[in-house]
């Protein structure tokens, strides 16, 4: 469950956006979600394409373009479950 290594299974799904996951994974990201609706998205399961825009070593700063176009592909609302452990 990590997305640093890109042969974890979160990572496939990631890139591929849809996948058949483990069942621990699976229950990871569905209590994910639940929690993300609970904080009503402030705790949001979907940032990465948010957070990874901040490079904090060398203290640089998106634009508001930048930051507008990650939002756009961020939002737990878009997470959804299917049978067979199949996440999209």
């Amino acid at each position: 469950m990590n997305t640093y290594n890109e042969k974890s299974e979160l990572a496939h799904l990631n890139k591929h956006k849809e996948a058949s996951v483990s069942e621990s994974l699976y229950s990871v990201i569905e209590k994910s979600v639940e929690i993300s609706k609970k904080t009503d998205g402030a705790f949001d399961v979907t940032v990465k394409p948010l957070s990874e825009l901040w490079n904090f070593k060398n203290a640089t700063v998106p634009s508001d373009k930048e930051i507008s176009e990650a939002k756009a592909s961020v939002s737990y609302k878009n997470i959804e479950f299917k049978n067979n452990n199949t996440i999209v």
